[in-house]
């Protein structure tokens, strides 16, 4: 067993060998001068005090979770058609039931749509 792992780790040109330990070499002791990125703030802007901000975040959360379920919603639609599409070069399906669950498809995504913007406007106020 490590005689395979002595083999996995063996360098065998000497020049890269030589190059990496001038580059650990070179890196070692060295500080990593980043500093962590700033949060951006909320959509609604700054506000004043701790609560306020993390409401607005908050607001941002639901927005967002909003536009996942929107998301969902349009995917489901999709699969769905596209089952039925199948369905129809099988022989199994109609084009009926295709065109129905199209129409039905889109007016999910928009009612979903609809749904989400008057939430996130409720929510704003």
């Amino acid at each position: 067993m490590f005689k395979k792992a002595k083999k996995l780790f063996q360098v065998k040109n000497n020049k890269m060998s030589i190059n990496l330990i001038l580059l650990s070499l070179a890196l070692w002791g060295r500080n990593a001068l980043a500093k962590m990125p700033t949060i951006d703030d909320p959509t609604q802007g700054k506000k004043s005090g701790f609560l306020a901000n993390m409401q607005a975040y908050i607001y941002d959360g639901f927005v967002f979770g909003g536009l996942i379920i929107v998301g969902g919603v349009f995917i489901v639609a999709a699969k769905n058609i596209i089952v039925e599409y199948n369905n129809i070069g099988e022989g199994k399906g109609s084009w009926a039931k295709l065109g129905t669950l199209v129409v039905i498809g889109i007016v999910l995504v928009v009612a979903c749509i609809w749904l989400a913007t008057l939430a996130a406007e409720t929510l704003q106020d």
